[in-house]
């Protein structure tokens, strides 16, 4: 790498710089919260499993559950970040439906904006609950550690949702005059290269095309 570096123009060093970090930061983007929602998830899975097989011997970890429970909380908030980034929270769209397209694209917008004020007060409140927590030394019973390894989980999961939902919000907005579709921007499918690193290609083809079938068959 240094014999690299040292042969390369200055010019073009910075250009190779700077594409490496765009690759990073696209890569982090799409990867962040769906890798930390499977090791959440397997560890979770694996610490239940092993609770319930050394119980059958009369053993266990006494700090198993609240463990559990742990994870399951870091699971639910990390999970918010990755439902804002690709427009997969529940929604009632009946009466936008009714509107024109472009008092819908007005209506998702103003929605967002009302999202992120939403998240902001939600934010302001976890951050609220911690400090409490920190001033009164409030702790975990059998991990023995402050409540806030808890609490926290709430502070970083209003701020994905305030990230995500800023650029949820950038894309309808350099988007406003594309296709509906790509407005919308249902399930995340319009960004470029949204395969998550672990999902392999043929799956992801797979999923599309029978997502494009059930669309057909709506539609017929």
């Amino acid at each position: 790498m240094i014999w690299y570096s040292a042969h390369v123009k200055r010019p073009e060093r910075i250009k190779l710089w700077r594409w490496n970090m765009k690759s990073v930061i696209k890569w982090i983007d799409v990867n962040f919260e769906p890798l930390l929602m499977v090791l959440l998830f397997f560890a979770m899975i694996l610490l239940v499993t092993m609770q319930v097989c050394l119980r059958i011997v009369g053993k266990g970890f006494n700090w198993g559950e609240e463990m559990s429970r742990l994870l399951f909380v870091w699971l639910s908030y990390i999970s918010f970040g990755y439902l804002t980034r690709n427009n997969r929270h529940v929604r009632m769209a009946f009466a936008r439906d009714l509107l024109p397209e472009k008092g819908q694209r007005i209506v998702m917008i103003v929605c967002d904006l009302l999202f992120l004020v939403f998240v902001v007060f939600g934010f302001k409140a976890a951050v609220i609950v911690c400090g409490q927590v920190n001033e009164f030394g409030d702790r975990l019973v059998t991990i023995h550690a402050t409540a806030n390894v808890l609490y926290a989980a709430g502070l970083v999961g209003f701020l994905l949702m305030a990230v995500r939902g800023i650029q949820s919000l950038v894309w309808k907005l350099m988007h406003f005059k594309a296709a509906f579709e790509i407005f919308a921007n249902e399930n995340g499918e319009h960004y470029p290269q949204n395969r998550p690193c672990f999902i392999p290609k043929a799956r992801k083809a797979l999923d599309g095309e029978c997502d494009a079938k059930a669309h057909i068959k709506e539609g017929g």
